[in-house]
């Protein structure tokens, strides 16, 4: 009798510790985090995947489509290693959906994360208060985003978008206010990340 409590305690405990490790990230290989941002009144369609080995980030205005512009580049451990610590899929799940903002001529943005094979997404969610748990992991995402945005930006000689600006430089004044052309230190923070 005593044996048949062990083995069967033995297997409660083996399921309590695989369900504990739902979040763990088994395969690399297997895991993308993706960004969309789309709308506004140039009609912007702007993407970026991150995979372990590579970064693939493009742009283009539905206004002008001359002016579309991707890129591949490494992506480096440090980054990688920092975006499996600071995601839990748990959590990301949670995350409530927000409205659509491309309506009002704004920008929706859509996060979406592949694991095991499975796709789970995350769209306009940045007024839920469950995302600022894991803001350092959309911060890494969003900054990276920007750097891509700065070159572009030099690239296309065309100004950044307000959020953009946001994001690179908090300020108690309207982002708009902002810009990036008259402001060589912003320039010079980011683009010396170098993506060329």
């Amino acid at each position: 009798m005593k044996a048949k409590i062990f083995f069967i305690s033995m297997l409660m405990g083996a399921g309590m510790i695989s369900c504990d490790k739902g979040n763990e990230i088994k395969n690399d290989d297997s895991l993308v985090f993706s960004i969309r941002r789309s709308g506004g009144w140039t009609g912007l369609d702007e993407t970026m995947t991150i995979k372990r080995d590579s970064t693939y980030y493009s742009i283009r205005y539905y206004t002008a489509p001359q002016l579309g512009y991707q890129r591949t580049i490494k992506t480096s451990e440090q980054q990688w290693d920092s975006l499996k610590k600071t995601f839990d899929l748990e959590t990301f799940t949670k995350i409530q959906d927000g409205y659509c903002i491309s309506c009002v001529d704004g920008i929706d943005e859509t996060f979406s994360v592949t694991k095991d094979g499975k796709t789970y997404f995350l769209y306009n969610g940045a007024h839920d208060e469950i995302y600022k748990k894991m803001q350092a992991f959309f911060d890494i995402i969003l900054e990276q985003i920007t750097v891509f945005e700065v070159h572009v930006d030099a690239y296309m000689v065309i100004p950044l978008s307000s959020q953009s600006l946001a994001r690179l430089s908090p300020s108690t004044e309207p982002a708009q206010t902002h810009n990036v052309h008259e402001n060589s230190t912003l320039r010079q923070k980011y683009s010396d990340k170098a993506i060329l």
